[in-house]
């Protein structure tokens, strides 16, 4: 349909308008009354496509079952296409609500609706990009950028722009949460390109956040000031962007130590997204005004709001806001005395970083596959074509050759001679353009082997990145407990020192690549002490047990030799996984560890 060339375009540069008016009570006519125009008048596919915009702002609060109603089954009816851009419209609107978890839903019924059609890769092009955004604001970057990547030829090929400017600020978003600035900025300028182009106010005040917010997490206050002062004057009107401005302007407050200051802008934008139900921009500020509470000496209230961002994020799976509040309550737990709260949320903040870190490699992973993939479908179109560039030639070669047959068979000796040593000039000539063809192949070979070779310089970069940071909290462990500290802190910090010698070891294996290739992974044999390996692990897991009201004990074989030789960081983490595993799948009762010797032959 016409309507699938265009449609998506349109409805982006729609849908803010309609959300809009349909929040704030300006909506001109009643939803029923816009759905019975629909049916019965003859109008225009642009004038169809409004009134789908106009009925699924107008309830907002609703869209999917305004989508699943019968009238509006009846008039989507007609071809897949509509069903699915019906859904991806549906899933803008509560997109713009914040929340992400119906708008999963919603994109998973627009690509079930597109598969029971043809083919349409613009429009699959689309649902790609949606699928895009919300996978990036909930933190899975890596298969964002694959989705965003996927989109890209086709959007570049076929448009509309305004989709096209978005994909380039999505990328620009993932590479600046990665810290590649650089590359980040590309994408954000061709994004700005296109909006200038197109005259769209919310492309360039995109581009304009973006490079602000780089300018900020270097520490350029003053060049980042006046790039959102600028956004600011092009979303005048706008309450929702001003909003998210404004708590923009008042991070830069906070990095100047203004944090009074800050503090009321924070509030009031919290009460702003609360009141449109965008939870991902509630649990976020939820955090800065955590953290500026505890920058004020009121760990009270920053323990407040970090324990209500918190839930929200778990609730939505909004891992980013997820680590942004706990990193507000360790500190806030340990001013009020709480010294278990702090620890517990302290492990939980290890693990949210942990799992952040690893989509940042995924996310390079990620483009370094999609860039391989390229360069190997490059590879394989230019075999296929030389293939079928032989096969045609050899063809012409052979009816050439039968006719050249026919006519020295006709005209004598003489021509028969001619025509074959002709053929022999052919062959020869078939055979150097053969022998080129494989030159081609192999610097395409060479080509993709230089691209695992800076794989291979990716992982040997982030190894000393990621071994750096582990090294010193071994150290300061090492360092804590040599110092003076209380009894009962006392197995917290052994707790801590074993915990980090595992994680460490199974870093280097992680990082060490080429030992994972090859299965040279080797065990150590050193004298350990079984019992004291039970023990630590026990305390590891003490507290998990305890959350979930678990007994967690343990029985040594008197039998058994108190000096082992063997592997005690990897029994330590077998044994972390089965009393793990204990722990999770038992709900009431207790989980016991019994160790006993037996010899084998």
């Amino acid at each position: 349909m016409n309507a699938v060339r265009w449609t998506t375009c349109f409805i982006r540069s729609l849908l803010g308008t309609l959300v809009l008016l349909a929040t704030t009570g300006v909506m001109a006519q009643p939803a029923d009354r816009l759905l019975e125009r629909s049916l019965t008048d003859s109008i225009s596919e642009f004038d169809r496509v409004r009134s789908w915009c106009e009925l699924l702002a107008g309830r907002s609060t609703d869209p999917e079952a305004v989508v699943q109603e019968p009238a509006v089954q009846a008039m989507l009816a007609d071809t897949a296409q509509d069903r699915t851009l019906s859904w991806l419209l549906a899933g803008w609107v509560v997109r713009s609500q914040g929340r992400l978890d119906r708008m999963a839903r919603m994109l998973e019924r627009a690509e079930r609706s597109l598969e029971r059609g043809p083919d349409d890769e613009r429009l699959r092009a689309a649902l790609l990009l949606d699928q895009a955004g919300r996978l990036s604001v909930t933190g899975d970057q890596a298969t964002a950028t694959r989705k965003y990547y996927a989109a890209l030829p086709v959007l570049q090929r076929h448009g509309p722009k305004l989709d096209l400017a978005s994909a380039y600020t999505g990328l620009a978003f993932i590479f600046r949460y990665q810290r590649q600035f650089d590359d980040a900025l590309v994408y954000y300028e061709k994004a700005r390109q296109l909006g200038e182009e197109l005259g769209d106010t919310y492309t360039l005040i995109s581009s304009l956040r973006g490079r602000a917010g780089i300018l900020m997490e270097l520490e350029r206050i003053d060049e980042a000031g006046s790039l959102y002062r600028e956004a600011m004057a092009l979303a005048t009107g706008n309450s929702r962007m001003e909003a998210v401005i404004r708590t923009e302007l008042a991070n830069l407050l906070v990095l100047d130590q203004r944090f009074r200051e800050a503090l009321p802008e924070f509030e009031e934008a919290l009460k702003h997204f609360e009141a449109l139900h965008n939870l991902t921009w509630a649990s976020y500020l939820c955090s800065r005004v955590a953290e500026v509470h505890a920058k004020l000496g009121d760990y009270t209230k920053a323990l407040e709001y970090g324990r209500k961002g918190l839930a929200i994020a778990r609730t939505h799976g909004l891992r980013k806001e997820e680590r942004d509040n706990l990193g507000t309550l360790p500190p806030a737990c340990a001013a009020l005395g709480d010294w278990g709260g702090a620890l517990r949320y302290s492990k939980a903040l290890a693990a949210a970083e942990d799992s952040l870190r690893n989509d940042v490699v995924s996310t390079e992973l990620a483009r370094l596959e999609v860039e391989l993939d390229a360069q190997r479908d490059s590879l394989l179109r230019a075999e296929q074509a030389e293939k079928e560039s032989l096969i045609y030639e050899a063809g012409v070669a052979r009816a050439r050759d039968e006719r050249n047959l026919m006519w020295m068979i006709s005209a004598g000796v003489l021509l028969i001679v001619g025509g074959l040593w002709h053929r022999l000039r052919r062959l020869r000539r078939m055979r150097l353009e053969l022998a080129q063809g494989n030159v081609a192949i192999r610097r395409e070979k060479l080509r993709a082997e230089r691209s695992e070779q800076v794989k291979d310089q990716f992982l040997a970069n982030m190894s000393h990145e990621i071994r750096t940071p582990m090294n010193a909290i071994m150290g300061m462990t090492a360092t804590l407990k040599r110092s003076e500290h209380l009894p009962e802190q006392e197995r917290y910090l052994n707790a801590i020192a074993q915990s980090s010698d595992n994680l460490l070891v199974i870093l280097n294996d992680i990082l060490d690549l080429g030992r994972l290739e090859e299965g040279d992974i080797v065990l150590e044999a050193v004298p350990f002490e079984v019992r004291k390996v039970v023990e630590d692990v026990l305390e590891i897991m003490r507290f998990k047990a305890e959350e979930k009201g678990l007994a967690l004990g343990a029985k040594v074989d008197e039998d058994l030799p108190r000096w082992l030789i063997g592997d005690p960081a990897r029994l330590n983490q077998v044994l972390l996984n089965l009393v793990g595993n204990g722990i999770k799948f038992t709900e009431r009762g207790g989980v016991d560890v019994s160790v006993s010797l037996r010899m084998m032959d």
